[in-house]
């Protein structure tokens, strides 16, 4: 879990630059999830990510993707939990929900 700490807040700006202000790392099944917290100072964000890493971790997937001719824009997807709840921002302890 630390690879997709450290690694993927770095790569998930390819897909927008907005994204950034992370809290948590969980992979479940397939999906690793990044837990919004705040993209600036006081200011919470609600863009949940689900990166698609099958039954592999980061590193192999997104060498599998980039070897396939894919980029990062192929296995991360934005949840924008504000859609469903605009009082879901800034959630912190994704680990204690699950």
């Amino acid at each position: 879990m630390l690879i997709i700490s450290y690694i993927i807040p770095t790569f998930v700006s390819i897909v927008d630059i907005t994204l950034r202000g992370y809290s948590d790392a969980v992979r479940s099944g397939r999906y690793a999830f990044l837990s919004p917290l705040a993209s600036a100072d006081h200011v919470y964000t609600s863009k949940l990510i689900r990166i698609d890493l099958g039954d592999v971790d980061i590193g192999v997937k997104i060498a599998q993707t980039y070897a396939a001719g894919g980029s990062i824009r192929d296995i991360v997807d934005v949840l924008d939990l504000a859609m469903i709840d605009t009082r879901l921002k800034g959630v912190a302890n994704m680990l204690s929900m699950l």
